[in-house]
């Protein structure tokens, strides 16, 4: 009973979007009742939660769990492959993720298997193991063929999909084959901003195209396909978000890099501002983003405006981290380039 209570507040907390204190609930049902239902859970919500440590310690109950109940080659076996298969590449163990989830795409392409969804997030997860390995050769038509099962069962109005075809243009990018990633890439967004509107996935995948426009000699696209972003972000992570300052001060180095100088500056101090904190100076965070304010402005030879940036960055660091912190021994490195 203590356990079906924990894992009902799990699933409560995870429509609340509270993903470390569902990941809590899940993991206390799994070790008060160690079922095929509660492992799976504790496994999923360890993962949405960032844990990757406490998401791999509950694979081989997990996988014991699918065989005992539901048997060799079954669809819960199927499952509990793929999700240990997750839980292990984001603990760094490739290799054993491999195997787990190339025995899960053998089960979905075998003669009980089904090319649904779940037949695409298998592929999907052994595309990223592989690239992840430097064998992206191998992993290419795996997202390919994830892309394709996707069209067929879920259409093109639905956020796997539009993930999925991020994960494939991600590769074609780093690849360098660029129009083909651009294609991807504006089609993902167009699917996810239509499912969900502002998102942290969709922003994401902007930043990125705009990474891509701007490899591909397109500047001025870049540039203003960013600018657009700027208050989508701002959406995606409202006011009083933990993340907020992190994430929008993502798309500052890119704006500069589009050649959106004066963009970037606002975004660069808006961040400083946002992780002020109480008195605004005594901020690790602050003083990171009060560094890269200075090396912006020294990059556009205002020298003195850096200088000042940098002494405050300096300040911030020394008060929370230490004087002979690395970060701050780094900010004082900068300083000392500028001659101050």
């Amino acid at each position: 009973r203590a356990a079906r209570i924990a894992h009902a507040q799990g699933e409560l907390a995870l429509a609340r979007g509270a993903q470390l204190e569902a990941a809590r609930a899940f993991v206390r049902a799994a070790a008060l009742e160690p079922s095929y239902l509660h492992l799976l859970a504790a496994v999923r919500g360890a993962l949405r939660a960032g844990d990757a440590n406490v998401a791999q310690s509950f694979v081989v109950p997990l996988l014991q769990a699918a065989v005992t109940g539901f048997g060799q080659g079954s669809a819960a076996h199927g499952e509990a492959l793929s999700v240990s298969g997750q839980a292990l590449l984001a603990a760094g163990r490739t290799a054993e993720a491999e195997r787990l989830l190339r025995e899960a795409v053998a089960q979905s392409r075998g003669p009980q298997g089904a090319r649904d969804a779940a037949y695409a997030q298998r592929l999907n997860n052994l595309a990223a193991v592989l690239r992840a390995t430097g064998r992206v050769a191998e992993a290419e038509p795996l997202y390919r063929e994830a892309v394709a099962v996707d069209a067929e069962v879920l259409g093109e109005r639905h956020p796997e999909a539009a993930a999925r075809i991020a994960n494939l243009a991600e590769l074609l990018a780093v690849t360098a084959r660029l129009p083909e990633a651009e294609e991807l890439y504006r089609r993902a967004i167009g699917i996810g901003e239509a499912v969900e509107g502002p998102s942290p996935a969709n922003v994401a995948r902007r930043l990125a195209l705009a990474n891509v426009l701007t490899a591909a000699g397109k500047g001025e696209a870049a540039g203003a396909l960013l600018a657009e972003t700027v208050p989508l972000a701002r959406a995606a992570w409202p006011d009083g978000h933990p993340d907020r300052a992190r994430e929008i001060s993502a798309l500052a180095p890119a704006l500069a890099a589009a050649g959106r100088a004066e963009e970037a500056e606002a975004l660069y101090r808006e961040v400083a501002d946002l992780l002020g904190g109480e008195g605004g100076q005594a901020h690790p965070d602050r003083g990171r983003a009060l560094n890269n304010l200075g090396q912006f402005l020294a990059a556009q030879g205002r020298r003195d405006e850096a200088r000042e940036a940098l002494n405050a960055a300096r300040e911030a660091l020394a008060a929370t981290l230490g004087a002979d912190h690395a970060e701050t021994k780094q900010v004082e490195a900068n300083l000392a380039a500028l001659g101050g």
